[in-house]
């Protein structure tokens, strides 16, 4: 799969321009004018992460969401088989509500939202998948989770023992 993709985008006129290993896993970089193309391969889990010009092409994530077409994706990872992590660097406050408005259209409600030190969080299920969004606008920055199975939302408070 990667051997295949990385001949197609030299066929195309990319050359590739860095060669770096994250964690383990192959990371390359291609250049063709303004465009660029950044591949990461997780053979642990036979998973190939494409970036072209901001976008992400395939997160491999438990379930589908939406596109990301805005910022630079920084990390995308497979967490589990149930849950994955996405970060994304240069994002706006308008660009992050326009995503938490993406979520929502796909039949996720809000279940709960948080501002704390000026940062932003907000949980959305959808029977028992959740989406965690998160947004650190002094960075510019936003995080995804997203659970298949969350159990976030299943747990009750125990620790008050109730008055007779």
């Amino acid at each position: 799969m990667l051997v295949t993709y990385l001949e197609t985008l030299k066929e195309e006129g990319f050359k590739e321009t860095e060669n770096l290993f994250y964690g383990g896993s192959p990371f390359r970089t291609f250049l063709k004018n303004e465009d660029a193309v950044f591949v990461s391969f997780y053979p642990q889990w036979k998973a190939m992460y494409v970036k072209q010009s901001g976008k992400m092409a395939c997160y491999n994530t438990p379930f589908e969401i939406p596109e990301i077409c805005f910022g630079i994706v920084e990390y995308a990872e497979k967490e589990n088989d149930d849950a994955t992590v996405v970060s994304v660097i240069r994002v706006s406050e308008e660009s992050f509500n326009s995503y938490t408005a993406e979520v929502k259209k796909m039949g996720f409600e809000i279940a709960q939202t948080r501002t704390y030190g000026g940062n932003t969080f907000i949980a959305l299920k959808k029977d028992s998948a959740a989406v965690y969004l998160s947004y650190y606008p002094s960075v510019s920055e936003m995080r995804i989770v997203a659970e298949k199975n969350s159990m976030y939302f299943n747990f009750s408070d125990t620790t008050r023992a109730k008055k007779g």
